[in-house]
């Protein structure tokens, strides 16, 4: 398995992401970018925290 690094980096540049479709928006007037947009940047939250803990997992198993 490769190691993923910069786990929190990644994390927060998905939250900043996020804050600046909100901005757009609203700025905006409308959903530019749908529901569907910010569902699939938090999975991919989901999934990076699923990794770090696997890889906590096998660092402390070895």
């Amino acid at each position: 398995m490769e190691v993923v690094k910069n786990i929190d980096k990644k994390v927060s540049a998905i939250q900043n992401a996020e804050t600046a479709i909100l901005s757009i928006n609203s700025q905006l007037g409308k959903d530019y970018f749908g529901p569907e947009t910010m569902a699939m940047l938090s999975e991919l939250k989901v999934d990076l925290a699923e990794i770090r803990y696997a890889q906590q997992e096998l660092a402390e198993n070895n």
